[in-house]
């Protein structure tokens, strides 16, 4: 369900000759084999090809494109039982010998999310610093097995998938220096994150993590709608605005990205970001019969 494999399909489909479509914004359906869901990807088509150039930037993309907007509608389930894989928005798992609260929730990708401090972490470091941290990589990992168990992906932590879940190292917001040198303000994000992909420390956030972020954000009493208000003014006193969304700005290593859900207090309806595409290199490959 990659979100930076799904901006790709349509400029290529138009490029292959596969679909064609009148100059003008566009929206396509695409239909996930692997997921059994559909991706609604948005574009705009120069000269019966998705149009390349553009003013939008993206954390850890060189350069600037034209946006490709990816929307899943009803993302929750991708791989599990259902938006919550196991009915709760918080709940504790053992791992390690200690027992950690986390949310496992599952829009577009399963993810685990858990704060940073319960796995000796600030939440703030860079990629190379968690990666090499021996004792947080290890706690993260056994954590990730017995979530993936929890939330039916697999019957025993041994068995638990390479690629799902992904796991969210999360805290509250405050400054933190960016890969390129930068400095990137609390005010600018309502939620830093690193994300644990396949054993390392993702540079910036996988696309559909990203987006199930921004649904559990708005999912009551999960630890990033908690994070969140609990940040807002008047959080000690009660009196901060307890709505979140539909759009939540990540602070990752590599800068803010901006995802969206849509929640209707029982489920969340449709996911949403913006990505860019273009060609990279063309080739042939020689088969034999």
């Amino acid at each position: 369900n990659c979100g930076n494999l799904s901006s790709g399909v349509v400029p290529f489909a138009l490029s292959a000759g596969l679909i064609s479509a009148a100059d003008g914004w566009h929206v396509f359906r695409l239909f996930n084999t692997n997921t059994q869901k559909l991706v609604d990807v948005g574009l705009r088509v120069v000269g019966g090809q998705a149009e390349v150039t553009g003013d939008l930037v993206l954390p850890g993309v060189s350069g600037t494109g034209a946006p490709v907007e990816l929307i899943y509608p009803d993302p929750a389930g991708s791989r599990t039982a259902g938006l919550l894989p196991t009915g709760k928005a918080a709940e504790s798992i053992t791992a390690g010998g200690a027992i950690f609260e986390v949310s496992l929730v599952d829009a577009t990708l399963p993810v685990v999310i858990v704060p940073s401090a319960a796995v000796g972490l600030k939440g703030t470091e860079s990629p190379e610093e968690i990666d090499a941290n021996v004792h947080a990589m290890g706690m993260i990992e056994q954590l990730r097995r017995n979530a993936a168990v929890r939330m039916g992906l697999c019957e025993s932590p041994e068995d638990a998938p390479d690629v799902v879940p992904k796991v969210a190292v999360v805290t509250a917001p405050e400054p933190t220096r960016l890969l390129d040198g930068t400095s990137l303000a609390a005010e600018e994000a309502d939620l830093p994150v690193r994300m644990i992909s396949m054993g390392q420390t993702h540079k910036a956030v996988p696309g559909t993590g990203a987006m199930c972020l921004a649904a559990a954000a708005q999912i009551p009493d999960t630890i990033i709608n908690r994070i969140i208000r609990r940040s807002r003014p008047g959080a000690d006193t009660g009196d901060e605005d307890r709505t979140v969304g539909p759009e939540v700005r990540l602070a990752t290593p590599s800068g803010v990205v901006t995802a969206g859900a849509v929640f209707d207090a029982e489920t969340v309806t449709a996911t949403s970001l913006f990505r860019t595409a273009r060609v990279l290199m063309r080739g042939q490959v020689a088969v034999t019969d």
